[in-house]
């Protein structure tokens, strides 16, 4: 469906999507956010009433990206969020492979060894140490 007044560019819906799909894996928020994206999806024309209200708000608070995340969520919310939550389970996927890798191969880097640990600790004491006898 497009919009006369839809101002957003097929690269900056992905674009915010992507903002949208990492933030949410970033912050292990996966599951209550596809509970109520697709909640919210579902109940798209109430909620395009939501956003017309707050529209103006959002705007003013958050500037442009008040608006695109306006325009973004309330435009077409049914595509919109589906697209989010599939991104979501798809960066989710990744995720799980790669620490599933990571517990498979562990790398010193990962792990720094006890010796390295105490030569580190040893190191930050003896520092404290040579300031305070400088005072």
């Amino acid at each position: 469906m497009s919009y006369p007044y839809y101002s957003l560019t097929p690269e900056r819906e992905k674009e915010l999507i992507e903002k949208i799909a990492r933030y949410i894996v970033d912050n292990d928020a996966g599951m209550i956010s596809k509970i109520l994206l697709q909640t919210y999806g579902a109940t798209n024309f109430l909620g395009q009433f939501g956003f017309i209200y707050l529209y103006p708000f959002t705007s003013a608070v958050l500037g442009q990206s008040g608006q695109e995340y306006t325009e973004l969520l309330g435009m077409n919310a049914m595509d919109v969020t589906r697209r989010i939550v599939d991104r979501v389970e798809e960066l989710e996927a990744e995720k799980e492979l790669k620490e599933e890798r990571e517990k498979r191969a562990p790398t010193e880097t990962s792990k720094p060894s006890s010796s390295s640990l105490s030569r580190r600790l040893s190191s930050l004491f003896s520092r404290k140490k040579d300031s305070n006898k400088q005072d």
